[in-house]
């Protein structure tokens, strides 16, 4: 298996390469959250929202990481298993995972051209059929999937809750010590329009949180 071995090489660089991203998302937050705690009104609420555009890649850079890293790891497990491939007719249990896993991938990883190749091998291999029929199975409920988990929640766009992007603004302004300078979540992401107006910037992390949680039970 060439290709997996090609795969894993590639998947590692992209894995690198988004993580260096995020390094760069992480720097420019905390530029925009410095140069918010400097500023007032309009301009500071500005700043403030364009960090929070910047949050929500980060956390979208730092999922398709872990993704590249899982996949990475799924095609080493097909090389070393690879001799359940040659010898079984069926989909055995010992791939079943790692087989489906990578067929499902594929199409959504458009950089990584040689899980192209691995997809059609296996598919070739076990035939389309018995591919579809299995892939059907797979639900959103997580004892039904057939995939790795984590790879499909990884590869699964979600726009990121009010919670993880707030979550990476704190964890920004505390490495850069302004604890106190981290923006509220958008107020259409807690459902209420007037947030951002009604918080206090200057307000305790804590008084942010109280804020955030009594606003999403009014909306619940």
């Amino acid at each position: 298996m060439l290709c997996a071995r090609a795969a894993i090489n590639r998947l590692n660089l992209l894995c690198n390469k988004k993580k260096s991203e995020v390094e760069k998302c992480r720097h420019e937050i905390k530029d925009l959250l410095e140069r918010g705690a400097a500023a007032q009104g309009r301009a500071r609420e500005s700043l403030y929202e364009k960090a929070q555009i910047k949050a929500e890649r980060v956390i979208r850079e730092e999922d398709m990481s872990f993704a590249f890293d899982l996949l990475a790891t799924q095609c080493d497990l097909l090389v070393t298993r690879f001799e359940f491939v040659e010898r079984e007719k069926e989909l055995v249990e010992d791939v079943k995972e790692i087989v489906l896993t990578l067929i499902w991938a594929a199409p959504r990883m458009t950089d990584v051209e040689e899980l192209k190749f691995i997809r059609e091998q296996l598919v070739r291999k076990y035939s389309r059929k018995v591919i579809e029929e299995h892939l059907k199975a797979e639900t959103d409920d997580l004892q039904g999937q057939v995939c790795n988990v984590r790879i499909v929640s990884k590869l699964s766009y979600k726009r990121p809750d009010a919670a993880q992007v707030h979550s990476v603004l704190t964890d920004v302004a505390r490495s850069v010590h302004h604890p106190r300078e981290v923006p509220p979540p958008l107020g259409h992401r807690c459902g209420v329009q007037s947030l951002v107006q009604r918080l206090d910037l200057d307000a305790p992390l804590q008084e942010v949180a109280d804020l955030i949680d009594h606003s999403q039970e009014g909306t619940g």
